[in-house]
C-alpha cells in the first residue's frame, strides 16, 4: 500500500477512537473497507500499520471488557426490602416489584409492561402473564409462576 493511502488510513482509524462510545478505532474500518471492495482495490483496513494502530489504541485508550452483572442472592434482596418504607404506597409497590420480578424472574421491561390484570392468585402461588418479552415479541406471550416460597420476604 502506498505510504501516503496507508497515513490517511491510520489517521481515520485514529480519529474514529475519539468518538464517543463504540470500539475504540472500529467506527470508520467497514465503510473504508466497503468502498475499497467496492472499486475492486485491497482492504486497506487490513493493512499490518493498521492493525498496530488498532492495537494501540486499544492498549492507550482501553478496552474495558463488558461484564455481566452477578445477579442478587437471596440474601441481598431480603436487605434491600428491610430498608424499603412500608408506611407509605410508594414503597409497598417497591417491595412488591422487587419481589415479584424476582420470584418470576422478569426482566425491568416485562415488569414495568405488566397491568394489574396479569397477575393472578392461584393457591401454589401467583401467575403472571407476560404479553410481550425480549425474547417473544411478536408471540402469544407465556405465563410465569411464581411460589410464594421462592421470595426472600419469608
Amino acid at each position: 500500500m502506498p505510504r501516503p493511502q496507508r497515513e490517511r488510513i491510520r489517521g481515520a482509524v485514529a480519529g474514529g477512537a475519539r468518538q464517543p462510545g463504540g470500539q475504540v478505532g472500529h467506527e470508520r474500518e467497514p465503510a473504508i473497507a466497503h468502498r475499497h471492495h467496492q472499486a475492486g482495490l485491497p482492504d486497506p483496513t487490513a493493512d499490518i500499520v493498521v492493525r498496530r494502530v488498532r492495537r494501540g489504541l486499544r492498549h492507550i485508550m482501553g478496552t474495558a471488557p463488558r461484564r455481566q452483572a452477578h445477579p442478587l442472592t437471596v440474601v441481598e434482596i431480603g436487605e434491600l426490602v428491610s430498608r424499603i418504607e412500608l408506611a407509605t404506597a410508594i414503597g409497598v409497590r417497591d417491595c412488591a416489584v422487587i419481589l415479584l420480578g424476582y420470584a418470576s424472574a422478569l426482566r425491568p421491561g416485562e415488569i414495568s409492561a405488566l397491568d394489574i390484570a396479569d397477575i393472578t392468585a392461584k393457591p401454589t402461588g401467583i401467575l403472571v402473564t407476560v404479553r410481550r418479552s425480549k425474547t417473544d415479541q411478536d408471540g402469544p406471550g407465556a405465563a410465569r409462576r411464581s411460589r410464594p416460597r421462592s421470595a426472600p420476604a419469608d
